[in-house]
């Protein structure tokens, strides 16, 4: 998508420069933000970790053989244990936890900007009824429109649930662990014979 913005906006010359400069600094951003998250410490409970107090400590990951905090869980594709853990991006190749959530949120920020912005230029060039110089340049603009609002809803759920999460206080792995035990609860409540 980057290039086809470049392209349109540089060499075709169908937008100004400024909005391919706009572009590439937001793109810019987001990069930045994805490194930083990729490589990154999400929050691993350091080896020899002990609790503080005692009604901070849950016990020991089985798997860490390692105290593990109430608010930390296991995450079993990084072979750790994340405190806060959201959830393991394999976008990132990394976990979302305490220490990176910030950038993960700056990430999906600025690609929503980006997939915002490449979805307004593509559009108002149909608005103006512009031509294309070929085939391949309105195939190009029309991949762009897919590809922006493929990300634009992707991008905008994962940032709903990221921003719910925060205003909560409940990560995306004990929603689905109180979806869990909910579903679970009322399979235990249902009578065999049909009656409650």
């Amino acid at each position: 998508a980057d290039g086809c913005l470049i392209y349109f906006g540089l060499v075709a010359d169908m937008w100004s420069s400024t909005c391919a400069v706009v572009f590439l600094v937001v793109s810019s951003l987001a990069m930045w933000s994805l490194l930083k998250v990729m490589l990154s410490d999400p929050g691993a409970v350091p080896s020899g970790a002990t609790a503080s107090r005692v009604e901070d400590m849950e016990g020991y990951c089985a798997k860490c053989d390692q105290f593990k905090a109430k608010s930390a869980y296991h995450c079993s594709k990084c072979r750790r244990c994340v405190v806060r853990m959201d959830h393991h991006c394999p976008w990132m190749n990394n976990c979302i936890g305490a220490n990176n959530q910030k950038h993960f949120m700056l990430f999906l920020f600025y690609t929503l900007i980006e997939a915002t912005y490449a979805l307004a230029l593509i559009l108002a060039n149909v608005r103006t009824g512009y031509v294309y110089s070929s085939s391949t340049v309105a195939g190009l603009a029309y991949a762009l429109l897919g590809i922006s609002i493929a990300t634009l809803l992707f991008v905008a759920t994962m940032m709903y649930n990221q921003v719910y999460a925060i205003v909560t206080g409940i990560g995306t792995i004990d929603r689905l662990s109180l979806i869990t035990s909910d579903a679970a609860d009322e399979e235990e409540s249902v009578d065999l014979a049909g009656l409650r």
